[in-house]
């Protein structure tokens, strides 16, 4: 692949790349920084381990075509940032992307997704975070998954690359915090928090949702913001702290009969009502 270290920059256009080995991502910037400008490119990477992109620093990609068999698009750990702008990548392994902290939670990775395609496949995550604090932005772009959208984990990924570590395997974590805006989009897929992780979901300018939130185990936290453009398509039962709708009517909500939960202590726009939602279910207090 293309590389870049040491605050080094690598611009990169007009480039057609194949990765058959374990570990080898497509365009990679390595430590203590690396930047990486692609554009106009196509990626293919068939091992284990092997990304499209690999960031320890900012990776700016435009225009590129991505297909990583068995890796995520891409993978980054700690504080780094992705800018994803016109692409069409597909992902086999661990999550459509995989970012998370190796170390001490640090705050500050930042994901952008603009007029963007990205598959997740094999029944991975679309976007998968652990043991970070990150800002997700998702504009007018889509996230094709297996049923889930966005995973935010107390877990990081393991040295062999091939499956995420559990409690035995790396103890010193922190629940991860995801802060997610949807513009100009409409996604599919549930929102998985994992032991006392949180996701902030906002949908705005036109955007909708179609799906849930659950907890994959012990205690989830979500809270939900929706616009009075947008609409969110319930899936299955849902309890969020805050549910902020510029609607207070919760109009743009459709229930399919199912119900929301929701902390009266945290909206009182609601007054503590139960309020009666399109297709027969309810936002509840709790």
């Amino acid at each position: 692949g293309v590389y870049a270290s040491g605050n080094g920059t690598a611009y990169i256009s007009n480039v057609q790349q194949f990765s058959g080995g374990r570990c080898s991502s497509s365009f990679s910037g390595d430590s203590p920084a690396g930047y990486v400008y692609v554009s106009d490119s196509i990626a293919h990477t068939t091992n284990i381990g092997s990304a499209i992109f690999y960031a320890l620093g900012d990776i700016f990609a435009t225009n590129v075509v991505g297909y990583a068999e068995q890796g995520p698009i891409v993978f980054m750990d700690g504080k780094q940032r992705a800018f994803l702008t016109n692409c069409d990548v597909t992902a086999g392994l661990l999550g459509g992307v995989a970012l998370f902290s190796s170390q001490d939670r640090q705050e500050g990775a930042v994901l952008e997704l603009d007029h963007t395609r990205l598959t997740a496949k094999n029944s991975i995550p679309g976007l998968w975070f652990g043991n970070t604090i990150i800002n997700v932005t998702v504009h007018d772009s889509e996230i094709l998954n297996d049923g889930v959208l966005v995973v935010a984990n107390f877990s990081q990924i393991t040295q062999d690359f091939d499956h995420y570590a559990d409690y035995s395997e790396q103890p010193n974590l922190q629940p991860a915090e995801v802060y997610v805006t949807v513009t100009e989009s409409d996604l599919m897929g549930d929102l998985v928090a994992y032991n006392g992780s949180y996701i902030s979901w906002s949908l705005a300018s036109y955007s909708s949702w179609t799906g849930s939130a659950y907890s994959g185990f012990g205690d989830a936290y979500f809270d939900v913001t929706i616009d009075e453009t947008s609409t969110w398509i319930l899936t299955n039962t849902t309890i969020v702290q805050v549910l902020a709708d510029a609607d207070s009517t919760l109009s743009n909500i459709e229930s399919g009969g199912f119900d929301v939960y929701y902390s009266s202590a945290s909206n009182s726009y609601l007054n503590g009502q139960t309020v009666a939602l399109c297709g027969g279910g309810k936002a509840i207090p709790v």
